[in-house]
């Protein structure tokens, strides 16, 4: 399954949320979160695009649209990664597959440190570090873990 990165991508949590509903309501809920954040980060149609491909933002705007979105999910809370919210929506996406859970939240509890006064920093230093630590364990950001 290749939600893993997107799930990055997506504040750590878009994707395995969207792995975890049926197909057919995937757009329409990706769609909702970005038209409710795209106001509120003042994202151009380039930087959506640009996270829908599973692109690191790179641009303020970009970096704050990740931002809105790992809030509306309960990953960023107050500007800080929500450890908790993070571990449920990875347990939720994983279930049934205690080995991938287990990676999961190894991979978050290595992440948890990271910060940064500014909550779109903070949320594109998430994203990174869990790219990293995915390729630290051997698995392909891109493919994701396989459950």
């Amino acid at each position: 399954m290749k939600a893993f990165f997107a799930f990055v991508v997506f504040g750590v949590v878009f994707a395995v949320c969207m792995a975890a509903i049926a197909p057919e309501q995937r757009h329409e809920f990706e769609q909702k979160l970005i038209d409710e954040c795209k106001g509120p980060s003042h994202a151009n149609e380039d930087e959506i695009k640009s996270l829908q491909n599973h692109e690191v933002p790179q641009t303020h705007n970009g970096k704050c649209l990740l931002a809105c979105i790992q809030e509306k999910l309960g990953i960023l809370v107050d500007g800080k990664l929500s450890v908790e919210g993070a571990k449920a929506i990875g347990a939720k996406k994983h279930e049934g597959n205690p080995k991938n859970t287990a990676l999961f939240y190894e991979m978050v509890d290595e992440c948890q440190t990271v910060a940064d006064p500014d909550r779109c920093e903070a949320a594109t230093k998430f994203m990174g570090c869990m790219v990293n630590a995915a390729v630290k364990r051997g698995v392909d950001p891109k493919e994701g873990l396989k459950d």
